[in-house]
């Protein structure tokens, strides 16, 4: 029997797609012959405890160092190795980065176990804003220099960082096709290491609701007239996610598309910021904050349309989500999108000028020409819109798929 052990931050995990990816693998083990465990960091728990809920074991571990757990390898993994014997069935999955010191420690308590790292992101994406011609000049180079020195030896940093991490681990899991092939280009990653496992959804109920009845009931229950249209977008309010782009192009789609709303699902920390890019659309532009599942999806039912304006993604499931619950969505060619979506086939796709001095402004551009036509849909085209994202989920996404996949993995190691 294989015993799982699966690294998670307590904290974090609850607001993140680290938790909603934790959620969706343990489904995949509920079939296959083995152990799970937690190894719970920064857990609520002010003391070391193990205990089985729901019949898994959850090694609570407490928060210290200011919550920096990836710095705590050397000090926890000695300890949780009185508990847990080392054995070459152990597989040990981490899922946050940089960790190659935590790596190396665990490796130094675990030796004969196995670690299996998953890419959710990498260090050079958001620096670079998902340019990776950018990071290949970058590392192309003998030393970081320029006007861009600070961000250069960042990413010159990072990437020698994941470049050890990789080489520990005994499988490397990636979620697109385009990571697949830079771990192998630019990070010397042997093919045979890695593993492409996209994240999946549960499709089983896929074609069987009324999207018109849900939404209008959604909308109901959210004070909110039938004949808005809503842009639902849902992430984190940083640059590399596109927002402020986004906020502009609203604001400009707003002085000739009145009865419409711009809705951020998530925590959002500079609100004033955020406003100053929607002078004339502030109205009509709804702050969400941090809200549960069960609340993001009355959102998800009642949005006509998702908007996924980021500069990367590894495999975003809000991306997901919104193939399975609105069905039209606008969204970029940026870094890993372009692997999850087709323009005028599954999504509305904006350009990303990488190579224009305007960048932003063209971009902007480009995503206020993507929400016009999205708000201009016929209800015909809107059906062709949402048939298409179900295949595209069907033949890529499934989370049958995602579960063999891994069964195949865990069963190599």
């Amino acid at each position: 029997m294989k015993h799982i052990y699966l690294l998670d931050e307590h904290l974090s995990s609850k607001q993140n797609g680290v938790g909603t990816f934790m959620g969706q693998f343990l489904n995949s083990l509920k079939s296959m012959d083995c152990e799970v465990n937690f190894l719970s960091f920064n857990d609520s728990d002010e003391h070391l405890r193990v205990s089985v809920k729901d019949d898994y074991r959850y090694y609570q571990i407490p928060f210290c160092n200011s919550g920096d757990f990836l710095k705590n390898g050397g000090q926890v993994f000695p300890l949780l190795s009185l508990y847990i014997k080392d054995a070459p069935e152990n597989l040990f999955f981490i899922n946050h980065s940089p960790c190659a010191d935590f790596m190396k420690a665990l490796h130094k308590s675990f030796p004969k176990s196995k670690i299996i790292f998953t890419i959710h992101d990498q260090g050079w994406t958001a620096s670079c804003l998902g340019n990776v011609e950018k990071l290949k000049q970058i590392l192309g180079k003998k030393r970081a220099g320029g006007k861009n020195k600070n961000v250069e030896h960042f990413v010159r940093q990072y990437c020698r960082q994941e470049q050890t991490m990789y080489k520990m681990a005994d499988a490397v899991v990636c979620l697109n096709p385009s990571t697949f092939k830079l771990l192998q280009d630019s990070y010397a990653v042997p093919a045979e290491k890695i593993r492409l496992i996209p994240n999946g959804m549960e499709l089983g109920a896929m074609q069987s609701f009324d999207k018109t009845k849900l939404q209008q009931e959604a909308k109901t229950s959210l004070g909110i007239p039938a004949d808005e249209q809503i842009f639902l977008f849902v992430g984190r309010p940083t640059k590399a996610k596109g927002l402020f782009e986004l906020l502009a192009a609203y604001d400009e789609l707003f002085r000739t598309h009145a009865n419409t709303r711009l809705v951020i699902a998530g925590g959002v920390d500079n609100v004033s910021e955020c406003t100053k890019c929607s002078p004339h659309s502030a109205a009509h532009v709804t702050y969400t904050g941090l809200i549960s599942k069960e609340m993001l999806d009355v959102w998800y039912k009642a949005a006509d349309v998702g908007v996924l304006p980021s500069y990367t993604e590894q495999c975003s499931f809000a991306g997901l989500e919104m193939m399975l619950q609105i069905g039209v969505v606008v969204a970029t060619d940026g870094w890993g999108l372009d692997n999850m979506f087709k323009d005028g086939d599954n999504a509305i796709v904006a350009h990303i000028p990488y190579e224009s001095k305007n960048r932003e402004q063209e971009f902007t551009a480009n995503l206020l020409q993507a929400l016009k036509t999205a708000c201009n849909l016929q209800p015909a085209e809107r059906a062709q819109y949402r048939a298409n994202c179900q295949k595209m989920l069907k033949a890529c996404y499934d989370a049958k798929d995602m579960c063999r996949k891994y069964d195949k993995l865990i069963k190599s190691l």
